[in-house]
């Protein structure tokens, strides 16, 4: 059986039938995938996604139930399209799990979020995307009944909540790996992101899920490029209305990986994850700091390229995702000489105080703006997000140059400019 182990395809299918049922939910999410895509029963055409897609059916459910914890992800491999000829068996897996659950009544955060309970009761109970809205709409002014100052602690405990995402051990695991190739992959991630237009959240978790797989397993680097294109195919599928096709993902790779290669490595990602795909990233903190203090178009703009660049160091991961979204938001305004850019209630709504930033921003400075571009096997520097952020749409802030950017000496007249503008700890708000 393709999909799986190719030395004894009957034994192994024994076996991974033998331990899903036993609980094991990798072997569960890898025979889902291998029925859902015909790599199953060796039957004819004419009955072979009916059959296939109730077995995918089945072992996609029991491995959701295995992993009650995470988020539902059955989703992102059977959404459409769908084939237009023929019996399709997603579509079976579909109807079969539209009846399963219409029978059994089930329910969890994902599917029944505004129908069931109360948003503050799914972020007491841990759902992160409940606890990123809850904090969205305090931020916005929206207290949801709270008083204001009760308001601000909902949004600060999130935030003091994030804790830094060691990305070390990746290079322990990696034996062959370094820095550089890293960032040679997530600059092509940038690229991809760019010419497919995926947001930056689809971009920010591709990542997530890139740096989390390198942390757990060791992959080859001829399959790196691998494992980034299936990671980005999962993420669009778990968020984007526009999704990363399977075989256009394989183009995206000039071809070097097989349509099977590549449903394969979306399983191992899977089930190594343990089917927790969205998790806490910079843009979600990023977007509650929108809410609570106005910017001008330019300088959010300027915001978002910072956050991208912090994507390519992993030595910026001695910080928490919601500090390098608070540290970025502070860089941004000083560079664009905000007369108070950290304010009362910034510091409130966060936790952070200035000079709790103050390290991460000095980082991000350096790292962002006066660091060494990695170059690639043909010498030429990687700059995808700088590119990405040349755009009209972006108000072509990517080419903004500004003097805190240019000089040697910027990290000085940060520090310097910071101590003698920013620390107002009586400041307004400057909404």
């Amino acid at each position: 059986m393709k999909g799986l182990q190719q030395e004894n395809p009957q034994h192994n299918l024994t076996f991974n039938f033998w331990a899903a049922e036993r609980g094991n939910f990798e072997a569960a999410v890898k025979l889902g995938i291998a029925y859902l895509y015909n790599e199953g029963l060796s039957i004819s055409d004419e009955g072979r996604a009916e059959v296939n897609g109730l077995k995918a059916s089945h072992f996609f459910s029991l491995a959701e139930r295995l992993n009650a914890c995470a988020a539902p992800f059955i989703w992102l491999f059977i959404r459409p399209p769908w084939s237009l000829s023929g019996s399709c068996c997603k579509a079976v897996v579909y109807e079969s799990l539209k009846a399963e659950c219409q029978l059994e009544k089930m329910s969890d955060p994902g599917r029944y979020l505004q129908s069931l309970r109360k948003l503050r009761d799914y972020a007491a109970k841990g759902c992160w995307e409940a606890q990123i809205a809850l904090a969205k709409a305090c931020g916005n002014g929206n207290q949801l009944g709270l008083e204001a100052k009760s308001s601000s602690e909902v949004v600060s405990q999130i935030f003091q909540a994030s804790l830094p995402v060691s990305k070390q051990s990746i290079f322990t695991v990696q034996k062959g790996m370094n820095e550089t190739m890293r960032y040679i992959l997530i600059d092509w991630l940038v690229e991809v992101a760019t010419m497919k237009d995926f947001s930056s959240l689809c971009l920010h978790m591709t990542v997530g899920c890139v740096d989390r797989y390198l942390k757990l397993r060791p992959v080859p680097r001829a399959r790196l490029q691998l494992l980034g294109i299936a990671c980005m195919v999962i993420c669009t599928r778990f968020i984007s209305k526009e999704i990363l096709t399977i075989r256009e993902a394989v183009w995206l790779t000039d071809n070097t990986y097989k349509y099977e290669d590549l449903v394969r490595m979306m399983g191992e990602i899977i089930s190594a994850l343990e089917g927790k795909i969205r998790i806490p990233t910079i843009v979600d903190y990023k977007e509650v700091l929108s809410n609570v203090v106005s910017l001008e178009r330019r300088t959010l703009h300027l915001y978002s390229f910072i956050c991208e660049l912090s994507l390519l160091n992993t030595s910026l991961c001695v910080y928490s995702p919601a500090q390098l979204a608070a540290a970025a938001l502070l860089l941004a305004r000083i560079l664009h000489k905000q007369a108070h850019p950290w304010t009362s209630q910034l510091s409130e709504c966060t936790g952070f105080s200035l000079e709790d930033l103050l390290p991460c921003v000095l980082s991000l400075h350096q790292k962002c703006f006066h660091d060494d571009v990695p170059k690639d096997y043909r010498q030429v520097s990687l700059t995808a997000v700088k590119q990405r952020f040349e755009d009209e749409r972006y108000e072509e802030i990517g080419k903004e140059k500004e003097e805190g950017r240019q000089h040697s000496g910027g990290q000085r007249q940060l520090c310097d400019y910071t101590h003698s503008r920013a620390f107002h700890p009586g400041g307004k708000s400057s909404r």
